[in-house]
């Protein structure tokens, strides 16, 4: 009984031991885990800080960048008004004054060198097929008038479509 009393309490002892020894190689190499993981972290850390200012500079630029579009695409296009009705313009016509100061409408004032070209001119604002724009639903003529060399002007209104141009 004695010598089993023993095995049973040596059996215990190295039960133990293998335990105590097993737990503290484990706590080693989790301090060594974590000492290799502070290490990449202090080293990610230092990068992330030297990169600071190329991120900020980054972020700075893109959200410039996107004032910029923003601003491009919200602008008024007096160009690509002044292109159109250009191109409904016959030749011998001259325009003289341009006023986008009404909303949602273009005033101009286009000058004729003789009845001819002006009749011209009222041709072609009166033809639905040159009228069919991309900005410009309708063209009213608002007065006709004579200069003192001889020449006409004739005052028009283009009324420009919603969203025209976008």
């Amino acid at each position: 009984m004695v010598t089993l009393s023993i095995s049973l309490y040596s059996l215990f002892l190295i039960y133990f031991f293998g335990s105590v020894i097993y737990t503290v190689y484990r706590l080693t190499s989790l301090n060594v885990q974590l000492s290799t993981i502070e290490k990449e972290t202090r080293s990610v850390s230092d990068e992330m800080l030297k990169n600071n200012a190329e991120l900020n500079r980054f972020v700075l630029s893109k959200f410039v960048i996107g004032k910029i579009q923003n601003l491009n695409n919200n602008r008024f296009r007096y160009k690509d008004y002044l292109d159109e009705i250009s191109g409904l313009m016959p030749a011998g016509t001259l325009l003289k004054n341009v006023d986008f100061s009404k909303a949602g409408w273009v005033a101009v004032l286009v000058s004729a060198k003789d009845l001819q070209t002006l009749r011209l001119l009222e041709i072609s604002m009166n033809d639905k097929d040159s009228m069919n724009t991309n900005l410009f639903s309708s063209v009213y003529t608002e007065n006709v008038t004579r200069d003192s060399l001889g020449g006409y002007g004739m005052k028009l209104q283009f009324e420009a479509k919603k969203n025209a141009g976008k």
